[in-house]
C-alpha cells in the first residue's frame, strides 16, 4: 500500500513540475469507490427470502422485482436492470434450488421441499 500511495506521489509531481500542471489534483481525481446496495449475503438472503414468500416458480426478473422493492427500489428498464436481473441469475445458481422450464421457455426457480 505504501508502494502504491509513493508511485502516486511521484505521479503527481510529475504533473506539477514536468508538464506544468497547476490545479488541484485531488479535486479532480474521481473517488472510485462506490456505495454497496447490498451487503455481503444479503442479495442471496433476499432471493432465498423471495423464493419462500413465493407459492410457485419464479423467474430471475420477478425474483429481482421483489428483491428490489424489499429495499425500496423500482426496477426501471435498461442497462442497471439487466445488470441486477444477471446478478440474482449467478446466485440463484449457486444456491441449491429447483429449476424449471415452463412452457414460455423462460428458467423458473423454486424452494425445494
Amino acid at each position: 500500500m505504501a508502494t502504491i500511495e509513493a508511485d502516486i506521489a511521484a505521479i503527481d509531481r510529475v504533473l506539477v513540475n514536468v508538464i506544468g500542471f497547476d490545479g488541484d489534483i485531488d479535486a479532480i481525481t474521481r473517488d472510485f469507490r462506490r456505495e454497496a446496495m447490498f451487503r455481503r449475503g444479503e442479495l442471496q438472503r433476499a432471493v432465498a427470502t423471495a423464493l419462500r414468500e413465493a407459492n410457485e416458480p419464479l423467474t430471475a426478473r420477478q425474483i429481482t422485482e421483489r428483491v428490489l422493492a424489499g429495499k425500496g427500489y423500482a426496477m426501471r428498464p435498461g442497462r442497471d436492470s439487466k445488470q441486477w436481473i444477471t446478478r440474482v441469475r449467478k446466485v440463484c445458481h449457486k444456491l441449491p434450488l429447483k429449476t424449471m422450464r415452463p412452457d414460455d421457455g423462460c428458467m423458473a426457480w423454486g424452494i425445494r421441499r
